[in-house]
């Protein structure tokens, strides 16, 4: 189950990924991009500490294994990941 869950958010990594740097790549180097790069990196520096609070207090009373503690943390990172496209999707429509 562990393994099948992991693929499902490496593809949906990638996807962020590919959408971030297409993104960057055609709109990021002018003031309208960097704008959006910028709002978009403000909310996502938030959201890391949240996660990161989160993470930490969900292992405090539940102590996660290993294997557990890695499936938690890659889950956040991809969270964080799509936190930051939709808010650029927001963010490019809004600008």
């Amino acid at each position: 189950m562990d393994t099948v869950l992991m693929v499902i958010l490496e593809i949906v990594m990638l996807v962020c990924l590919t959408y971030f740097c297409t993104f960057v790549k055609k709109e990021g180097k002018d003031e309208r991009g960097q704008i959006i790069l910028g709002k978009a990196g403000q909310l996502i520096y938030g959201s890391i500490f949240l996660c990161y609070a989160i993470l930490m207090t969900i292992n405090h009373y539940l102590n996660f294994s290993n294997q557990q503690f890695v499936v938690a943390l890659t889950t956040l990172v991809v969270l964080i990941m799509i936190i930051n496209c939709i808010s650029i999707s927001i963010f490019k429509n809004r600008i």
